[in-house]
């Protein structure tokens, strides 16, 4: 099940999360897209959770910003902290 926030930001595999989670997901990813937008146009992000469970969280993402595409993953034994680590990895690049 892929969720689609904004028209242009894409979550795919988080129908496991817990409302309350994906709730706190959805703000920070908006907050982070916000943030890109003040320095270009955000075309497309998409995140990706490939494993869900309680000791291991692993998390794709890819970003189309101003015509350049980047890829970021990592995995974690948090779904915040994969998530933290995946859009600083999408930003700094």
């Amino acid at each position: 099940m892929t969720l689609t926030l904004g028209g242009n930001i894409y979550l795919s595999g988080f129908q496991d999360v817990d409302p309350a989670q994906l709730v706190v997901l959805k703000k920070i990813v908006g907050h982070f897209v916000r943030q890109l937008n003040e320095k270009g146009t955000v075309e497309q992000l998409s995140l990706t959770l490939l494993s869900f469970d309680p000791s291991h969280v692993a998390l794709q993402g890819s970003l189309v910003f101003a015509g350049n595409e980047v890829h970021a993953s990592h995995d974690d034994y948090n779904l915040f902290f994969a998530l933290d680590k995946v859009l600083y990895q999408l930003y700094h690049v």
